[in-house]
């Protein structure tokens, strides 16, 4: 069952969003913009596989970006 899981970023470094979300969308992962008043930019993960996803978008973005657990946290339901 897919699951859209809340993505905060807690740096300003436009170049470090862009790329941990380019590397998702390049993975085939649906990750979407929005300006939401009163709170700004959120960004919105659609995971197809649902929670089953949760360690596969973890391992490639261990492997592709670095130290993206400083930059982005993903608000996964329990």
């Amino acid at each position: 069952m897919p699951v859209v899981i809340p993505i905060r970023f807690a740096s300003a470094d436009p170049e470090r969003k862009d790329q941990i979300v380019r590397v998702l969308q390049e993975h085939g992962i649906d990750v979407r913009r929005s300006q939401v008043e009163g709170i700004g930019e959120l960004y919105l993960l659609r995971a197809n596989a649902g929670l089953a996803s949760r360690g596969t978008i973890m391992d490639l973005l261990e492997r592709e970006v670095p130290g993206w657990q400083a930059e982005a946290k993903f608000y996964w339901p329990d």
